[in-house]
């Protein structure tokens, strides 16, 4: 028995032909679930890094049939037949071997579990928060006079808060760079060939590079908190930020020319709204981060003040800082609508006669 085996299954069922699979290629963005003819056998490609094997797979039930399951894969690295197929809990190959499936689990399952942990310690702090610090966060005395709303960075620094904040962000920042590669994987694929091809190639790394710097930054931004180095926790935002809006509108527009997209858009809509829900996005996050310098600058800075009565300064940098946090996590959900691979953990058993 070997180690496990994490690999991203892709198969190709054989219940249409090459040809009628070229017309009409659905099955690159479908998610549908075919009905197959019982106990039929399929010939698979399984993936894993760069090992192809032909395979014959098999979904036992108690009445003996069979029900290929179709995914979706952005690997342009394949036809239209490899990307889509049946899978099975145990694949058999040629040399009578087998892979023993202990579990599977598709990229939306993971998407859920990547957004929805931030997104919770955000809740929870913001509960916790109000609920037991209200005289600290709110209406009291700061720098350049009194503060009606407190910053987002000042909420988690709070002990109570700072603790769920950390332990459930820098969890998530573990799997964040699957969704990174993932995007990364579609973006580099073009659908027709660039007249500067490294150019293309280029920017498709500084989307790799800056997702990884955004979350290196993120988990520095949670450690290093506000109240102890100030200084180094702007300068920190400040990479985050930048990093992040490259990202962004890097992602937008590589993601509109690629073969994902083009493909995807003949036969359902969730490419194209996929792209429309992150231009808006990444526009507002551009909009939205000189908004909130220009704000922290007029309070910091020059303690500038709308009227002698009341302070609204730093309160509009708390509101929009709260945004801008938002559309961040909602550029990242996009991601969701593009992909539902599976992946498998396997465990391959050779079989002795």
């Amino acid at each position: 028995m070997s180690p496990l085996d994490l690999s991203h299954s892709v198969t190709a069922a054989s219940a249409t032909s090459h040809a009628d699979r070229a017309n009409n290629g659905a099955e690159y963005c479908s998610d549908e679930t075919p009905t197959a003819a019982p106990a039929q056998l399929s010939p698979i490609n399984n993936v894993s890094g760069n090992v192809k094997t032909m395979s014959i797979t098999q979904r036992c039930s108690s009445e003996g049939s069979t029900s290929p399951i179709h995914r979706c894969s952005s690997d342009t690295s394949m036809n239209s037949d490899q990307r889509c197929g049946s899978l099975s809990p145990v694949i058999s190959d040629n040399e009578r071997n087998n892979d023993v499936v202990l579990f599977e689990f598709t990229f939306r399952q993971l998407m859920l579990l990547i957004i929805g942990t931030p997104l919770c310690a955000l809740v929870a702090s913001f509960v916790v928060g109000f609920s037991t610090d209200y005289d600290v966060l709110l209406n009291y005395e700061w720098t350049c006079g009194r503060v009606h709303l407190p910053s987002f960075s000042r909420i988690i620094n709070m002990p109570k808060e700072r603790l769920i904040w950390n332990v459930l962000v820098v969890f998530h920042t573990a799997l964040r760079p699957w969704l990174v590669l993932m995007n990364y994987r579609i973006c580099r694929s073009p659908a027709t060939l660039m007249r500067f091809p490294r150019v293309h190639s280029a920017l498709a790394n500084c989307i790799l590079v800056c997702g990884c710097t955004e979350i290196i930054f993120l988990v520095l931004l949670t450690v290093v908190g506000e109240r102890e180095q100030s200084d180094i926790h702007v300068g920190f935002f400040v990479v985050f930020s930048l990093s992040s809006l490259i990202y962004f509108l890097l992602t937008s527009l590589m993601y509109r020319v690629s073969y994902h997209y083009v493909r995807c858009k003949q036969f359902n809509l969730q490419a194209p709204f996929s792209w429309v829900l992150k231009m808006t996005l990444a526009v507002s996050y551009l909009i939205l981060l000189p908004t909130i310098s220009t704000f922290f600058t007029l309070y910091w800075q020059l303690c500038y003040s709308y009227s002698k009565s009341i302070d609204c300064t730093y309160d509009f940098f708390a509101t929009f800082e709260y945004l801008t946090i938002l559309v961040n996590f909602g550029f990242h959900a996009t991601s969701i609508l593009d992909s539902n691979d599976l992946y498998q953990v396997r465990v391959k058993c050779s079989n002795k006669t």
